[in-house]
């Protein structure tokens, strides 16, 4: 009974998300670079940034849809701006970091994998989980120190070395949030536990 409700749980998860996706990207479709302008704008004063929060989480009657839709809309603006700004300035990473970037991306993907197993002893797939996020916040700090030597002796541009370290925060907010995701699920499943008394 406990893996049925945590696919179920994790089934409207999923239809939540893409629902809170396509209306994200739908909105940034019609909307375009017009909408980045308008949000500057709204909320370059708190006060009227707060106001427009609740005034759209009003009308949309979700906060938890109006929080993806910013998120979604904010990363899909800064992911956008930083491959016009590697095509426009012709910023090269080093072999090396090309190197740290896939290996980065082979690891969150990893813990994505794993997230999505099926399993029955959840302690366990919690334990995978979390030594997963350690790894990602090990290699950040790896690959931030061998970025700054990089930096040191010359071979990584200005340009470069901040958008390399902003993908490396990213790839640790994907670990983080992975973790969070797997904390919930324990929870669940141990209180799922002891309402059947296991």
């Amino acid at each position: 009974m406990t893996f049925t409700y945590l696919m179920e749980l994790l089934g409207g998860l999923a239809l939540f998300l893409y629902g809170m996706q396509m209306m994200s990207t739908g909105l940034e479709a019609a909307a375009g670079n017009k909408m980045k302008v308008i949000l500057e704008k709204l909320t370059s004063n708190r006060f009227v940034g707060v106001l427009v929060g609740a005034l759209i989480t009003a009308v949309i009657q979700s906060s938890s849809a109006t929080t993806v839709m910013v998120v979604g809309f904010v990363n899909s603006v800064n992911i956008a701006g930083y491959s016009k700004m590697i095509t426009k300035k012709k910023i090269d990473f080093s072999e090396q970091a090309n190197k740290e970037i896939m290996e980065m991306q082979r690891v969150c993907k990893k813990i994505f994998e794993l997230l999505s197993d099926k399993t029955a002893d959840f302690i366990a797939w919690h334990e995978k989980v979390a030594c997963m996020e350690q790894k990602i916040d090990d290699m950040t700090i790896q690959y931030r120190d061998n970025m700054y030597e990089r930096i040191k002796q010359g071979k990584c541009s200005d340009e470069g070395s901040i958008l390399f370290s902003e993908m490396l925060t990213d790839f640790e907010r994907i670990g983080d949030h992975a973790l969070n995701i797997s904390n919930e699920m324990l929870k669940i499943a141990m209180i799922e536990k002891k309402g059947n008394g296991d």
